[in-house]
């Protein structure tokens, strides 16, 4: 009985955890911050792009700490990554020093991601509630919204009196963070460490390969999903400079970003009745075009951060719908593979749009760089339309012979 109940002491502890984790002030302002420390934008692109060369490179080896040490220790390690990261940022005088910061925290993120899902999926079925891991995964998603907004818009009115006190601040939630990973308890697993490391490389670099193959509709979802992900995660981070170039405060751009989570956050909670009302196709084919129309919209100031709202509210939409048609086409021993493989593609876009986004923006202008970007995922969208389009006649075509034939 006191077993069970340490179980579901996880589960609760993890809303708090949660909530304290994703309540990232430095989110709104890093970009901002190392500018105002003589970073160029071209610089700030290698920074994230260097951010997702090290998540790409140690997404297995995380794995694996938490097969063999224990997901509990492994998220303990990560909030000790996180809060190293964030002092290297404070103290660090040169672009050396944010380089090795940007290569520390995307380890703190590989060591929770993954091993804390684990963490709480076991814990319930512990309990016998694996059943309604859905139902409690949406309600730790609408937490992690909460506290992205809260987080952005006090994030920004610290950063209006100094950028420094926001990244302090930010490093005690991370040591709050790190206490109460404490209060977790593990769950045993009863493969041996040498089965658990060869298990956790065979899956994600062999059994990703035999899943993919030949299977042309997930291929195209995962390459879909993360192509959108990366213009629109690119656009978030160097709004910030845009917005700041034109006067806006840091308190300002942190309303409008955590608008911009609010939007998100209505499009997930409503997804799955836009996309019964519509269906797969109509989504998949139309819904870049309103993401278009959202990046056409950044580079006006009057429009950007209602185009922002936009594009979240859409890219919300589309990541839910997407997510399910993908986990519809995997086996469950392979689920975790293939969404790690997705992630692996989005970190391969962000390595190549980001560091060029910046290169455009320091030698000709934002301005012009956000076009670039509209007019990429204008391009995108439309042969997007076109492989939807012929396929849909191609089915339409073989369903005429089928009846001929009858």
């Amino acid at each position: 009985m006191m077993i069970k109940k340490s179980y579901k002491n996880n589960v609760i502890l993890n809303y708090l955890y949660t909530f304290t984790k994703s309540f990232d002030l430095t989110q709104g302002i890093w970009m901002l911050f190392l500018a105002s420390k003589g970073a160029t934008l071209f610089q700030l692109g290698l920074l994230e792009g260097t951010f997702h060369v090290v998540s790409f490179i140690m997404e297995t080896p995380t794995g694996a700490i938490a097969d063999l040490y224990g997901r509990k220790f492994s998220r303990i390690l990560g909030r000790f990554f996180s809060i190293i990261g964030l002092l290297l940022m404070v103290v660090g005088d040169s672009f050396i020093y944010y380089l090795i910061s940007f290569m520390i925290l995307p380890i703190s993120y590989n060591l929770e991601s993954g091993a804390g899902e684990a963490l709480i999926y076991d814990s319930l079925k512990i309990l016998g509630k694996d059943q309604d891991y859905m139902k409690y995964n949406g309600r730790i998603e609408f937490t992690y919204q909460i506290a992205a907004v809260i987080a952005l818009f006090i994030g920004g009115i610290i950063g209006t009196l100094s950028y420094e006190h926001v990244y302090f601040v930010a490093m005690g939630i991370s040591v709050l963070a790190l206490i109460q990973t404490l209060g977790f308890k593990e769950v045993k697993t009863q493969q041996t460490k040498k089965e658990k490391m060869f298990k956790a490389i065979k899956l994600q670099y062999v059994d990703t390969y035999k899943a993919i193959k030949g299977n042309g509709r997930l291929t195209y979802l995962i390459i879909f999903s993360s192509l959108l992900g990366t213009f629109i995660t690119a656009s978030f981070y160097y709004l910030q400079n845009y917005w700041k170039g034109y006067g806006y405060d840091e308190w300002i751009i942190g309303l409008f970003l955590g608008a911009s989570c609010i939007g998100g956050a209505l499009g997930g909670l409503f997804a799955h009745k836009i996309e019964k009302a519509f269906g797969e196709r109509a989504l998949l084919k139309y819904s870049p075009f309103l993401v278009v129309i959202g990046l056409w919209g950044l580079p006006f100031i009057p429009s950007s951060a209602i185009a922002f709202v936009l594009i979240t509210i859409v890219e919300a939409i589309i990541f839910v719908a997407v997510s399910d048609y993908i986990n519809q086409l995997i086996e469950s021993e392979r689920r975790a593979t293939i969404l790690s493989f997705q992630s692996m593609v989005f970190s391969f876009g962000m390595i190549t749009v980001f560091p060029l986004f910046g290169l455009i923006a320091d030698h000709l202008d934002i301005t012009f760089a956000f076009i670039g970007l509209a007019i990429l995922a204008t391009i995108m969208s439309v042969i997007n339309y076109r492989l939807l389009q012929q396929n849909k006649n191609k089915e339409s075509y073989n369903i005429r012979k089928e009846k001929e034939h009858m």
